[in-house]
């Protein structure tokens, strides 16, 4: 009897075969941050496009300072209470002096008028579709679809990645976290290749399974990338040189458990053993390797080839702006609105218009309810004047679970004459904390770093999102959440209405047709607001359980 040969797509679909009995497909796909889902996209504004200008950039223009004079009436006689002085001409008349009344308009200042230029960005992407993939959804024995369900996911990847880019930062070179307590199974010189860790920051639903990845160790790439043998290197860091795309060794999420706080990467099966022996062979690689301890507190992961010699941009990863590309308190490396990925000519510093300044501060233990009041005072006493204000508190779990902890004494169950209940007990949804005529909205998110809070404007469509016109042939897909500015650009790029370009194998100095299709994309959007300061409190004392 015939089988499906061992490998081939039909092989791999086995489990869905009608001798299997579940009638459905459960696809698990980790969930999106509800802050993000619920709260940003509900109130994300839609920039006009006709905004944008040369070079796809998003050009604001500010005035910042009084105009005009004023003085004290006094200064001048008090003309304007009393009019000009005169001067007896006889005991019948009398004349009137014609004396300066008003202060010169010479002196008054004039507001200059700024800009600032926003530069967009983009998110480029693609997908194979195979055509033993296709077979396999028109085989009427096949319980369930093998595209629909592939096409979800891609669909998920790109929601993921974009909620991701709301919090990472750029003053840490975007990175997803730093690890520790990292174990790696076999080492690299087996054939297992695979290293378990606990993300620093707690974030571990930043990841997701079949997420690419690069790992930076002493901020240079080392798994992710292929090490060159040529360039300079010593165990203190990499020369970049070699680090380029079609170098790149296959590094990608293979498991999350947010039980235990663990983040299980995997090095791609396919990976060519010339770039793993590179890599067990280079004096940096084999340091790496034979060092687990050098792995811990010392290795960043980041999002596959964000940190490559060989892209426009140099090795700074210039992605789609979040919160902390506007949150500036002017202690950063570069005080700028977007930092590094701010315009070279039209920028705002904000320690030159401290109007557009952040609020952020260490806060170093427990959050109680009377510090947060006193932040919020700082921010309500700043803002108010500048017509802004926040209205939203964004922050890990166990930093709202450590603010309710200190509250605990607080409560009080009346039992008097009554039957003892607590019905009522625990912490409400939506959190509502109310302060000089303000309210601000809590919500847990778990995307943000472990101890940190940020304090935003959501209300009044104040976030709006960009994106550029598109040319004729472009299509969406149905799958991608509405907010997800996504495109297939193959037919614009073929005049067609295909969304698929045949993928051909040239390995033998002849192009043969292969049974694959690739679905080129592309998201280009730019997140904006319209008031972009805010509160960033960093050092809270966290209060979370895992397990063991």
């Amino acid at each position: 009897m015939a089988f499906a040969t061992t490998g081939s797509i039909f092989d791999r679909q086995s489990n869905r075969i009608q001798e299997v009995l579940n009638k459905s497909l459960r696809v698990f796909l980790a969930g999106l941050d509800p802050v993000w889902r619920d709260n940003v996209v509900t109130s994300q504004g839609v920039g006009n496009s006709g905004d944008l200008g040369r070079d796809l950039k998003i050009t604001k223009l500010f005035m910042g300072s009084l105009t005009g004079v004023i003085e004290a009436g006094q200064g001048f006689g008090d003309k304007d209470l009393y009019g000009d002085v005169t001067s007896a001409l006889g005991p019948l008349m009398h004349t009137q002096a014609a004396s300066q009344a008003y202060p010169s308009p010479l002196e008054g200042p004039n507001a200059t008028a700024y800009r600032l230029a926003i530069p967009m960005r983009s998110l480029v992407t693609n997908l194979m579709i195979t055509l033993g993939e296709k077979q396999a959804d028109a085989t009427p024995a096949l319980i369930d679809q093998v595209v629909a369900p592939k096409l979800t996911a891609f669909a998920r990847n790109m929601a993921h990645t974009l909620c991701n880019y709301w919090y990472l930062s750029q003053n840490d070179t975007y990175k997803l976290c730093t690890i520790t307590n990292a174990t790696v199974e076999n080492a690299i010189a087996s054939g297992t290749h695979r290293i378990t860790f606990q993300p620093d920051n707690q974030a571990c639903h930043r990841f997701s399974r079949g997420q690419r990845v690069d790992l930076l160790w002493n901020k240079a790439p080392v798994l992710g990338k292929r090490i060159n043998d040529s360039d300079d290197q010593d165990d203190s860091g990499l020369d970049l040189a070699g680090s380029t795309r079609g170098t790149r060794i296959q590094l990608v999420v293979e498991n999350v458990d947010p039980l235990t706080n663990k983040v299980t990467l995997i090095l791609q099966s396919g990976t060519s053993s010339t770039a793993i022996s590179v890599l067990r062979d280079n004096a940096v690689g084999a340091a790496f390797i034979s060092n687990i301890n050098e792995l811990n507190n010392d290795a960043d992961v980041v999002y596959a080839n964000s940190h490559l010699l060989d892209n426009k941009g140099g090795t700074t990863f210039k992605g789609i702006a979040g919160i902390n590309s506007w949150l500036k308190a002017g202690d950063e490396t570069t005080p700028k609105l977007l930092g590094a990925e701010s315009d070279s000519t039209d920028y705002i510093n904000v320690n030159e218009r401290p109007e557009f300044k952040s609020f952020k501060y260490a806060v170093g233990g427990v959050l109680t309810e009377y510090n947060l009041k006193r932040y919020l005072q700082r921010v309500h006493s700043a803002f108010e004047p500048l017509g802004h204000t926040i209205d939203t508190l964004i922050a890990s779990e166990g930093v709202w679970s450590a603010y309710e902890s200190q509250k605990i004494g607080q409560y009080r169950i009346d039992r008097t004459n009554r039957v003892a209940s607590i019905t009522n007990e625990g912490q409400q949804e939506g959190f509502s904390f109310s302060f000089e005529g303000h309210t601000y909205k809590g919500h847990t998110s778990r995307f943000v770093e472990a101890g940190t809070m940020y304090g935003i404007k959501l209300g009044g469509k104040n976030w709006k999102k960009y994106v550029p016109p598109s040319p004729a042939g472009m299509s969406k897909m149905a799958q991608a959440d509405a907010y997800v500015p996504f495109e297939f650009v193959a037919g614009a790029l073929t005049g067609t209405g295909t969304n698929q370009l045949p993928v051909y194998d040239s390995s033998g100095g002849l192009t043969l047709v292969t049974q694959a299709s690739q679905m080129p994309g592309r998201i280009r959007m730019q997140l904006v607001p319209d008031q972009v300061n805010g509160m960033k409190l960093t050092g809270i004392t966290e209060d979370r359980v895992y397990m063991s």
